[in-house]
């Protein structure tokens, strides 16, 4: 199935904002993610990476869901560093990390991870996945009745409408997200 949003883009390659903080985390972090950090500030992306393979290996040995589904988290944020990785494959790697943080119940770092699959989906080109990824956020937002998580829902709908030319439908999506921002008090989003 093709989207017809997709016309403007077939001249322009799509290249998006992914995001750049650490991720988010509702439940305690392990040790190891701070090895991560250091080695990816260090700019040792390739060991990093390693650090949280190995960590995804030991939590399935101990059968630590939280932990597995952080050092899913983990690659996921490593990958995004790494230079010349194919956006279709981080947002593989990405969508096995949602699904085991749903599976955790840690809703920050659920929220991240998709805003960022939605995000690699519209970089690959795949925009009718990229908005049916951005429909989910919101929709888990609403599930857990979270503002702020349903705001960067919002924004990350406005985002993929304004690449994908549909600027009327970005900009109410846009200004619901500044609103939610507004009524949750975060400063950065409404910056956003």
């Amino acid at each position: 199935p093709t989207c017809s949003c997709l016309i403007p883009l077939v001249a322009m390659e799509i290249r998006v904002k992914i995001p750049e903080v650490d991720p988010p985390s509702d439940l305690p972090e392990p040790s190891w993610c701070s090895g991560v950090r250091d080695l990816l500030q260090n700019d040792q992306a390739p060991k990093a990476l390693k650090l949280a393979d190995r960590a995804l290996r030991e939590a399935f040995k101990r059968k630590d869901r939280g932990g597995e589904a952080r050092a899913r988290q983990m690659q996921v944020f490593v990958l995004l560093k790494l230079p010349g990785e194919d956006p279709s494959d981080i947002a593989e790697v990405a969508k096995n990390a949602a699904e085991a943080l749903k599976a955790c119940e840690d809703q920050a770092a659920e929220m991240w991870t998709l805003r960022v699959v939605c995000l690699l989906e519209a970089e690959a080109l795949r925009v009718d996945e990229a908005i049916d990824v951005a429909n989910r956020m919101l929709a888990r937002a609403r599930d857990f009745s979270d503002s702020r998580a349903e705001a960067l829902s919002q924004l990350t709908m406005a985002e993929l409408c304004r690449l994908t030319g549909q600027l009327e439908k970005g900009q109410t999506a846009a200004e619901h997200a500044m609103s939610l921002f507004l009524r949750c008090g975060d400063r950065a989003g409404q910056g956003a």
